[in-house]
């Protein structure tokens, strides 16, 4: 369920703060498109497309997608 949210909010232009395995990341939409970050370290390389991105980015090796279907993570704001 939470990843049809999730990729609602991205086709929206939203940005997402979370938390996942007690650190806080950011899902920014920029010009060069979607990427994931933890403070100012980027974590993955820039996604165009929201499905690419939801289901190629990955945070220490797992899949966000994984981590959505799971529900491993806490949403903090949605921008």
């Amino acid at each position: 369920m939470m990843i049809n949210k999730f990729k609602e909010w991205l086709m929206q232009g939203r940005e997402i703060e979370f938390l996942y395995n007690g650190d806080e990341y950011f899902i920014g939409n920029y010009e060069e498109g979607r990427a994931i970050f933890k403070g100012n370290e980027m974590k993955c390389e820039y996604y165009l497309e929201d499905d690419k991105f939801l289901s190629e980015a990955d945070i220490d090796g797992r899949k966000l997608k994984d981590i959505l279907i799971r529900e491993d993570l806490k949403i903090i704001t949605i921008f």
